[in-house]
């Protein structure tokens, strides 16, 4: 899968030489040289310690520039900026690589000591007894921690570089809405004194539900109860705040805003952060209001072992910048993006690994052109592994920006759908020779025009939902000309509303050449929801049911001004009817909107 890495590693290695070369060491001091790769003698020149002391220094170096850092852990508590020039208004190239084969980590997470067993009683006595003596309690403001995210999914626990979860009931699976009030029924707040009145759907509400076990009766009051659930589809998961447990009437009242779907009767959800259902080792709930974090540590805590994710931040975001590469690098534990390019050209991004990221995307290359992502390994990703997007949709200009023999696994681990391994848009961009798997939901989603999606090998998605693609695109009628050949799409299997289409053009996917691919053990192979145009030649299906699947949308009013989608205004956008569009796809023209 990697055949093209070795050589160009040996390209960015040359590019990397003869140059001007900073050292960067956990045991280094700021007040060096940073010349040096190791302390000397004396302890009185060596290499930096911090990564913005490096920063600074190559923004005031004459010339190409590396950065080699030295294996350990680097805290990185604020983002490091490329911007335009990369270094005081000069244009120059910027290499930031591993040392030799050592292993640098740049970590976005603070490690969590004094764990303590607890006294209080009042807390002891809402835990099971069966890990009552287990459970440990940090005081987090004791160690300068008082600010958290809210949500609580967007911040995250680790154990030995695995993420732990929040308390949650089940500890396996999920629980059901038992039945929501029918339409035009009244509603009332506890606590509001006011009576609201909803007009929604048959079936669906947006202001309460009710349950149909005791569990929650065996929970104390609390104000940071959350529920991650399916409330509607099974390809739309959300987070909800609990605002109120009636335990008498087995209702839940979401805080707004609620879903925008409503709630239905029979739909999956969990709760999540309560304190009550800690009794799983590995399991952890924040007390927010009391600045307490209580854990059930899966073996004995030693000093480094636990993170607890916190920078918000983007941890490298390069700005227009031009010939910068990041190599062999590991970035982990924060809850914004590892790495974010935005602009630029001829950057790349070479085998690093990104890890333990939270539910935003955990790299980003937006625009510009010949910009490179290879050799990574992304995994343990809350949210999307990777965006990709470059071109000029309505000059049809290509990007050129490429993903390319990437190991991208263990994504959509806190929002499971619309996060996928890697999200596609823009113009004339390439995404090949992948290996996609592990996931609750897609593999690639992809937007825009003429992309080349080819030799990617995709496996193991939709493990929690249905209506899905392991190639999937949709919802705007210029997005044509892309072709997809020679991947290998197989053992996929999801749950409800048809389960995973291996190749899923949905409304009004058109003018896709699909092509030399293999399709094995997935519940549909190549899957049309409506659209024009489209080519399946020469692929091999095998034990998919149907191999080739064609649904003509009955429903007009998506190609009515203001409809769903706003596919007439996207057309519109773009001027379909006048070049590029109408002499690049010419049958595009023969559609008439209003």
């Amino acid at each position: 899968m990697r055949t093209g890495l070795l050589f160009l590693l040996v390209a960015l290695f040359q590019g990397c030489s003869n140059r001007q070369v900073f050292y960067l060491s956990p045991l280094g001091n700021d007040a060096w040289s940073g010349r040096l790769a190791s302390p000397n003698e004396n302890h009185t020149n060596g290499p930096f310690r911090t990564l913005h002391r490096a920063q600074k220094a190559t923004l005031n170096a004459q010339g190409p520039v590396t950065v080699l850092l030295r294996g350990g852990l680097y805290q990185v508590d604020r983002t490091i900026h490329f911007g335009h020039s990369n270094a005081a208004g000069r244009i120059k190239t910027v290499c930031w690589a591993a040392y030799k084969q050592e292993a640098p980590r740049l970590c976005g997470g603070q490690a969590i000591d004094a764990f303590q067993p607890i006294t209080d009683e009042n807390v002891r006595r809402r835990l099971c007894p069966s890990v009552r003596d287990r459970v440990l309690v940090c005081d987090l403001a004791s160690q300068g921690i008082t600010r958290y995210n809210d949500p609580p999914y967007r911040m995250s626990l680790y154990y030995r570089g695995e993420r732990m979860q929040p308390a949650r009931y089940p500890n396996q699976g999920w629980t059901h809405i038992g039945d929501v009030p029918q339409h035009g029924e009244k509603m009332f707040h506890p606590g509001d004194h006011k009576v609201i009145k909803f007009g929604l759907p048959a079936g669906r509400h947006y202001g309460r539900f009710s349950y149909d076990d005791d569990r929650p009766s065996q929970w104390q009051p609390a104000d940071d109860i959350w529920m991650h659930g399916f409330w509607v589809w099974d390809w739309r998961d959300t987070y909800q705040k609990i605002r109120f447990i009636d335990t008498k009437r087995k209702l839940i009242y979401p805080a707004e805003p609620h879903h925008s779907y409503g709630y239905e009767k029979g739909q999956r959800y969990y709760y999540l952060n309560v304190l009550e259902e800690l009794d799983t080792p590995g399991e952890w709930q924040l007390d927010a209001t009391h600045h307490r974090l209580y854990f059930l540590p899966p073996d004995q805590i030693h000093p480094g072992d636990v993170l607890l994710s916190l920078l918000d931040e983007n941890m490298i975001e390069a700005d227009n910048a031009s010939h910068l590469t990041l190599k062999n690098l590991t970035l982990e534990c924060a809850n914004a993006a590892a790495i974010r390019i935005t602009g630029g050209e001829h950057n790349v991004i070479a085998g690093c690994t990104m890890r333990n990221f939270g539910s935003d995307t955990a790299v980003v290359i937006s625009g510009g052109s010949h910009n490179r992502i290879t050799g990574c390994t992304i995994h343990d990703v809350g949210g999307t592994a990777l965006k990709l997007s470059g071109g000029d949709k309505r000059t049809l200009t290509r990007g050129d920006n490429l993903a390319e023999d990437n190991h991208i696994h263990r994504y959509g681990q806190m929002v499971y759908m619309f996060n996928t391994g890697i999200w596609l848009e823009g113009v004339g961009n390439a995404v090949r020779h992948n290996e996609i798997h592990d996931c609750p939901g897609s593999g690639i989603q992809y937007y825009g025009n003429d992309h080349l999606i080819e030799y990617n090998e995709l496996y193991d998605l939709a493990h929690e939902s249905g209506d899905v693609g392991g190639m999937n695109t949709g919802a705007d009628y210029t997005d044509q000309g892309t072709t997809i050949r020679y991947n290998y799409i197989h053992h996929c299997h999801g749950r409800g509303e048809g389960g995973i289409r291996a190749i899923y053009l949905d409304l009004p996917g058109s003018n896709t050449t699909i092509y030399g691919n293999i399709l094995y053990q997935v519940d549909i192979g190549v899957f049309f929801n409506s659209g024009r145009d489209n080519r399946v030649i020469n692929n091999i299906f095998v034990e998919c049911n149907p191999a080739i699947g064609i649904y003509l949308w009955p429903h007009t009013n998506y190609f009515q001004p203001n409809g769903p989608w706003r596919i007439v205004e996207k057309m519109h956008a773009v001027n379909y009817q006048a070049p590029p569009y109408s002499v690049k796809y010419p049958k595009l023209t023969a559609v008439s909107v209003r």
